[in-house]
C-alpha cells in the first residue's frame, strides 16, 4: 500500500517520468571539475532525452492517419472484391469465420 499524499488523477507518463528524473539528478552537492563535468554530460543527456521524446511524440501522433489510411484501404478492397469475398472477408474480420 502506498503511503503520502495522493497522486495526480491520471498516471504519469513515461516522457513525463523521464524528465522529472533527469531534472533531479544535478548532484548539486557534487564540487570542482568531477562535479562540472558530470552536470556538463548531464545537461547533453537531457537534451538529447528531450530530443527523443519528441521523436517519439511525433511518431505518435502519426497512429491516427495510419489506421485511417489502412481503414481506406481495406474498404477499397473489400469494394474491388466479388460478392462471396465480401462476406468472407466480414465474417472473417468479425471473428465469425
Amino acid at each position: 500500500m502506498r503511503s503520502g499524499p495522493p497522486g495526480p488523477s491520471t498516471p504519469p507518463t513515461a516522457s513525463s517520468t523521464t524528465c522529472a528524473v533527469l531534472a533531479d539528478a544535478s548532484c548539486p552537492q557534487w564540487t570542482g571539475t568531477a562535479g562540472e563535468g558530470y552536470r556538463a554530460r548531464r545537461d547533453e543527456a537531457v537534451a538529447q532525452a528531450h530530443t527523443v521524446l519528441e521523436e517519439i511524440s511525433q511518431a505518435l501522433a502519426l497512429v491516427p492517419s495510419f489506421e485511417a489510411e489502412c481503414a481506406k484501404t481495406l474498404a477499397a478492397a473489400r469494394r474491388a472484391m466479388s460478392t462471396s469475398c465480401k462476406v468472407g472477408i466480414g465474417m472473417a474480420l468479425s471473428g465469425r469465420w
